[in-house]
């Protein structure tokens, strides 16, 4: 009489070649479905992801760079999700049970807690990106700043997919498309080399101008998902268009931009809320040294979204606010974030 795993096994009934062939089939049988029974138990479902052995994450952030509907009626909403701890860092293992989701029409208390969430990653359902590259080479920026910005823009263009495009605008008073959207990696470092500027700033327009072309290139082409990464060293003192265009055709498109300010000249305030209100982050360094560090965050903040769904059906609802809360518990305690973005809902 022997016992393994809980379970009993008489040899001395299988008396014969066959018979015990037999009872060890039963045998193995039987223990696999005992493992699989505690496999089950032991895998808890409905639980947000936590990591008790990280003890690095002090604080998240949680923010929604687009939000995408039904093609021809507003049935489906499905919003882009970009989760990162207090370095930019994105986190890449979050599932369903870390966000909190309501929808809220305009104007209204009637705030609806959305429960039927399909929930995925944009890397998994095949999305590549459109990201539109705006560098300041204004007279502020000669020397080893634009040296330093170069090769930011090339680390973040080495970083990209096979099939991901890249546009390189550079701008001072006058706006120059160096490079229309291409997914070749050397015509891209090409144009990031050659030599351009020297006068006033037009962040604003040169901004614009991304936003635009990057729109225009993603519009008709499906699963390429448009972006803006808009560097500059001061305040922009030379633009026709301003902040709140760039805010509203940013939005208008559902369109991420990320800012990134280069000495103490800058707008802070102004490219915080130019990346706040569009979905995207803005960085500050006071070091150029550093901008390959932002570059290279938000190439993977970029590539590391999830995809939230669920069904829409409030056909009187002209505007709709999209409410997320993330939370995410690990060594240093359980942390919150929340963000919003609205949507114009297309009328059935």
């Amino acid at each position: 009489m022997k016992i393994k795993s809980g379970i009993l096994i008489d040899v001395t009934k299988c008396n014969c070649l066959s018979t015990f062939i037999l009872c060890m089939v039963f045998t193995a049988s039987c223990l696999m479905l005992d493992s699989c029974k505690k496999k089950s138990t032991e895998e808890p479902t409905n639980q947000a992801y936590s990591n008790m052995k990280d003890d690095s994450t002090k604080a998240i952030d949680v923010s929604i760079p687009r939000i995408m509907l039904s093609k021809t009626k507003s049935t489906t909403i499905t919003i882009f999700l970009s989760v990162t701890d207090q370095n930019g860092n994105p986190f890449r293992d979050f599932n369903r049970y870390n966000f909190t989701v309501k929808q809220v029409c305009d104007s209204t208390t009637d705030t609806t807690l959305v429960a039927s969430i399909t929930f995925t990653r944009a890397d998994i359902e095949g999305y590549d990106m459109a990201t539109s590259m705006v560098m300041d080479y204004s007279g502020s920026m000669a020397g080893k700043a634009t040296k330093d910005m170069a090769n930011a823009a090339k680390q973040f263009v080495r970083l990209k997919k096979d099939q991901d495009y890249c546009e390189i605008i550079k701008f001072d008073d006058v706006i120059q498309v160096c490079q229309t959207f291409t997914s070749d990696t050397a015509k891209l470092m090409t144009a990031i080399d050659g030599k351009y500027g020297g006068g006033a700033t037009a962040f604003y327009d040169a901004t614009l101008k991304g936003i635009t072309d990057a729109s225009g290139f993603t519009t008709s082409q499906y699963g390429i998902l448009p972006a803006v990464v808009a560097f500059t060293d001061g305040q922009d003192n030379r633009s026709v268009s301003d902040l709140l265009s760039c805010i509203s055709a940013a939005n208008s498109d559902q369109m991420p931009v990320y800012t990134i300010g280069f000495r103490p000249s800058v707008d802070s305030a102004s490219l915080k809320l130019l990346a706040g209100q569009t979905g995207g982050r803005y960085y500050f360094t006071p070091d150029s040294e550093q901008l390959s560090e932002f570059y290279s965050k938000i190439s993977r903040q970029l590539k590391n979204e999830y995809m939230l769904s669920w069904p829409f059906d409030n056909s009187t609802c002209h505007k709709v606010w999209v409410i997320v809360t993330a939370t995410y518990t690990c060594a240093n305690g359980t942390f919150t974030a929340k963000t919003e973005k609205y949507l114009f809902p297309v009328k059935k």
